[in-house]
């Protein structure tokens, strides 16, 4: 089976020289190319044919270069088709059928990535799709991990950007990198907290147990730890209870009257003696 598994239309440079189609036979059995022909869609560029004997192995790829086919992949997006030759026992004829044996669309590009169909391994199985990617030209396309886990160290900065995370089917702890261009730091910091469960795609690196995040969702953060661990938990701040200032006010604004009064009734008492003495 004969499938376009990657296409390079927005490199860096000239579109002019720099563009190319890869193909790779993903079927069992060999594939000669000869009077195959490509174009990228009806009314785009001249169909380009490969007229020499060219045979394709399984798992082999192959890339076709602007200078060799004059085909124009528009930056603003494209289809790349692929027509088999017709042919038949009596007549070996070179006209190509007239639906393509395989197509491929994509939308606005992204300059120095390639459309590619990469790999992505999961805990559930395995799955092809097809993403803007970096180049793989003449070497197999990228292979993605999907990782499921809770993080247990929140992102900080060292010589690069990282966070970890216990990964939920081997239990083991993992260190994913990150750049400012995929997740903004301070974004990171408030979203990828303790206990806080994601899902991650990753792409592995040189490093054991290092992966680097190209995407990642949050699946739920956790509030307590998980079952049969102690689980601390904050009280909330008490409403503070206001001082008692009447049970202190009420009995001093009754002493001082009742001083007064007493101050006064003795002041005049005095008074009124000093009168009738007088007299």
């Amino acid at each position: 089976m004969l499938q376009i598994t990657e296409i390079h239309p927005n490199p860096e440079g000239k579109d002019t020289t720099n563009e190319w189609i890869e193909i790779t036979n993903l079927g069992p059995d060999p594939i000669n190319l000869q009077n195959y022909t490509f174009d990228d869609e009806e009314g785009g560029s001249k169909p380009y044919t490969i007229e020499n004997p060219k045979i394709l192995q399984p798992n082999q790829l192959h890339v076709l270069e602007k200078s060799a086919t004059a085909i124009n992949l528009n930056n603003q997006g494209d289809q790349v088709r692929i027509f088999a030759p017709e042919t038949t026992l009596e007549t070996p004829a070179q006209t190509p059928t007239t639906e393509p044996v395989t197509s491929l669309q994509y939308g606005p590009t992204q300059q120095g990535l390639s459309y590619s169909l990469i790999t992505i391994l999961s805990p559930t199985g395995t799955k092809q799709t097809y993403t803007w990617a970096t180049p793989t030209k003449n070497q197999p396309n990228q292979t993605y991990y999907a990782l499921e886990g809770t993080i247990t160290q929140p992102p900080e900065i060292a010589k690069e950007f990282t966070f970890t995370i216990t990964e939920e089917t081997t239990n083991k702890p993992l260190t994913i990198i990150f750049e400012e261009e995929t997740l903004n730091f301070e974004t990171a910091v408030l979203l990828l907290k303790p206990e806080t469960k994601t899902h991650l795609l990753t792409e592995k690196t040189n490093t054991k147990n290092t992966f680097k995040l190209l995407d990642f969702k949050i699946a739920e953060a956790e509030m307590e730890t998980t079952a049969g661990a102690t689980t601390t938990t904050t009280a909330p701040p008490k409403t503070p209870t206001p001082f008692p200032f009447t049970t202190i006010i009420t009995p001093l604004i009754l002493t001082l009257i009742l001083g007064t009064t007493l101050f006064i009734i003795k002041t005049n008492t005095i008074k009124l003696k000093k009168r009738q003495k007088q007299i």
